[in-house]
């Protein structure tokens, strides 16, 4: 048959490896078991068991000498669907200067609102390594997660607090 036409076809099984609808066609992968749809719109998708994740991360790339005003170390924005997201941070810090040690402070901020804080102090050339976690339920659009930190108190003069490999992840 080079043509059907037909308000319906009844059938168990149609089997074919390709459709074309109008030049967006629908393919099975011969390389694996999906299925390859060109140009799909899609006004709603629903997915089994949250199937779907979408990871998204970023460092800091240099150490950065914290002062006596909270500054932001990393930060990382997304456009959220409004999933519930869980929120990674890798928090290093370390003195320097003289011999002595330090103390600081961090936020983890969800846009403007803090969500956790956090406190850090050692010796100085000792690096100290915080991992944090939080779940948030971000508003649909554009979400930003940020971790700040700052120096509290010097235990001597000449000491200061940088962060160093900072990292945010979250699914």
């Amino acid at each position: 048959v080079n043509e059907l036409s037909a308000n319906k076809i009844t059938s168990d099984v149609l089997d074919t490896s390709r459709i074309n609808l109008d030049g967006a066609t629908i393919t099975k992968d011969p390389t694996s078991d999906a299925i390859k749809i060109k140009d799909l719109g899609v006004d709603t998708l629903k997915i089994a068991g949250n199937a779907v994740t979408i990871p998204s991360s970023s460092v800091l790339p240099f150490d950065l000498a914290l002062t006596t005003s909270y500054q932001d170390i990393v930060s990382i924005t997304w456009t959220s669907t409004g999933a519930p997201t869980v929120v990674f941070v890798c928090v290093e810090w370390d003195g320097f200067g003289n011999q002595g040690g330090y103390v600081g402070s961090g936020q983890l901020k969800h846009g403007s609102t803090v969500v956790q804080t956090f406190s850090m102090s050692g010796s100085n050339n000792v690096t100290y390594r915080r991992t944090m976690m939080m779940n948030i339920t971000p508003s649909i659009g554009v979400n930003t997660v940020t971790c700040t930190g700052k120096e509290d108190q010097s235990f001597a003069n000449s000491i200061g607090v940088a962060a160093t490999n900072t990292s945010i992840f979250l699914l």
